[in-house]
């Protein structure tokens, strides 16, 4: 047998794959959950401006699919995640929970310009154990066939498991690859001031408040730069795992870094994924756990030509797309396989051994509105996920959906108030350099574009004004048009070239 064969095709045990289909079903079912927990106050209608297909959606058309196709796909998926956790016709169960929750998920990222990485792995693992005969322990497919007295006995592989790790541990170990290759495989993205400004970002570009661990780690320089460095080693500790197939006490150690990592995202970022906690179960060597010996069938027949495909087909994706840019990879219909560059890019100024103020280019959203916004409402409308990167729209159509969809949304959720239109400012954010208090400083350059009732203005070309001012923003090439209107009122029009 080659080693290939040996990796993938070594004797595997009913027991195990029975325990990685009860939390796979765990982790599917708390993604249904959070896709069922999004935002209610918004103007739906409003938001089928933003709508494009992503993965599988591509094939029901270029509109979102109906309440009622939503609805009905809701139904099935928890049906078979319910059928898939408990063993009952756990093959079929498992596919069709699997495809009802991408659908639901693709559907749940279809209006952000791009989407994000907390759904992509329980349906990855979802992928990865598809046709594997999980039903034959800890089942009620198994007590049937027992009853029947139908017990299978012919061998099975470690494949699914081997297929489910990968899928996993990759997403995670991509995260910090591309941490490292921003930073031409150095530590620069660890060892400077990046992850203090990354924290900063995450919080005060988004209105939303510190948490404890955060504030402590800002607090000094080798604070973060420790963290950073764990949290590289943390990621990488699912690769570790998957080189290490036979020895379950490293494997079950890079399975407790990779649940630090789960909860570290959440206590010091806020960004709390429980639907990832269940696929630790991964990287547990469950027949070592249960006997310290191999439970079940020891021996295993040769892999069929279809069993050997389907392995090299799923590690060639996953590695491709893991290890793609990730302007590529959405472009893709391969949804949820993606790599994860959440954090990845380096929040620092060269020299980056040095403490250096850090600059970037964002948004504010302006609500027109009587009476103002409230800071509370302000935080709601700076946190909104959709409405992220709207400042780097070109096209004055797109732009305008963009506005109408933030007005429509005002309307739903403060439909008393006096809601005349929105505006979209680009500003400068600083963060200033260590010791000075770490916070974001915004400094506005010009209005992107703003719908006041019908009017609607942008640039280029469609408003006249003073000629073009080119300057450099933050690194980023920036044109400023300065406009007076019909009440003589000034304003400078900006956007990035």
């Amino acid at each position: 047998m080659t080693r290939w064969q040996r990796y993938w095709f070594a004797p595997g045990s009913r027991q195990a794959l029975a325990s990685l289909r009860i939390a796979i079903a765990i982790a599917l079912g708390l993604t249904l959950w959070l896709i069922g927990t999004g935002p209610d106050e918004v103007d739906r209608a409003a938001r089928a401006r933003l709508y494009h297909p992503v993965g599988l959606l591509h094939l029901l058309g270029g509109a979102p699919p109906p309440a009622a196709l939503l609805a009905a796909l809701q139904a099935i998926a928890w049906t078979a995640v319910a059928a898939m956790l408990v063993g009952y016709r756990a093959r079929a169960a498992t596919g069709i929970a699997v495809v009802a929750a991408i659908l639901l998920a693709a559907h749940a990222e279809a209006f952000t310009p791009s989407w994000s990485h907390t759904l992509n792995a329980p349906l990855l693992a979802g992928v990865a154990l598809l046709g594997a005969r999980t039903g034959e322990a800890y089942a009620i497919d198994a007590w049937l066939a027992a009853r029947r007295g139908a017990v299978a006995t012919d061998p099975l592989t470690v494949a699914p498991l081997r297929r489910v790790q990968l899928a996993v541990g990759l997403m995670f170990a991509s995260a910090a690859l591309i941490k490292l290759a921003s930073s031409h495989f150095t530590l620069d993205w660890a060892l400077s001031d990046n992850l203090r400004n990354q924290i900063v970002a995450r919080f005060d570009m988004q209105g939303a408040r510190h948490t404890a661990a955060a504030d402590w780690l800002l607090a000094a320089p080798w604070r973060w730069q420790l963290a950073a460095l764990f949290n590289l080693a943390c990621q990488l500790s699912p690769l570790v795992a998957i080189a290490s197939p036979g020895r379950p006490r490293l494997r079950a150690v890079c399975g407790g870094l990779f649940v630090m990592e789960v909860l570290l995202l959440g206590i010091v970022m806020g960004l709390w994924n429980p639907q990832w906690l269940p696929l630790a179960a991964a990287f547990v060597d469950w027949d070592w756990v249960r006997a310290r010996r191999p439970v079940g069938p020891i021996a295993v027949a040769a892999p069929t030509r279809g069993a050997r495909i389907w392995a090299a087909a799923f590690a060639l994706v996953l590695v491709t797309t893991s290890l793609a840019p990730a302007a590529l990879s959405q472009r893709l219909w391969l949804y949820p396989c993606t790599n994860y560059p959440m954090f990845s890019s380096i929040r620092a100024a060269h020299p980056y051994g040095e403490h250096l103020p850090y600059r970037t280019v964002g948004q504010q959203i302006e609500v027109l509105i009587d009476p103002p916004l409230t800071s509370a409402q302000q935080d709601r409308i700076d946190g909104e996920n959709v409405y992220r990167r709207f400042f780097r729209l070109r096209d004055p159509a797109a732009l305008r959906d963009a506005l109408a969809v933030i007005v429509g949304d005002a309307h739903v959720r403060y439909p008393q108030a006096a809601i005349r239109g929105a505006r979209l400012w680009l500003v400068e954010q600083t963060v200033p350099a260590y010791p000075a208090v770490a916070r974001v400083e915004s400094r506005r350059i010009g209005v992107v574009a703003e719908l006041d009732g019908d009017a609607f203005r942008t640039v280029p070309g469609t408003i006249p004004g003073t000629p073009p001012e080119h300057l450099v923003v933050a690194g980023e090439a920036v044109t400023v048009t300065t406009v007076v209107d019909a009440r003589g009122v000034a304003r400078a029009f900006a956007q990035i070239e």
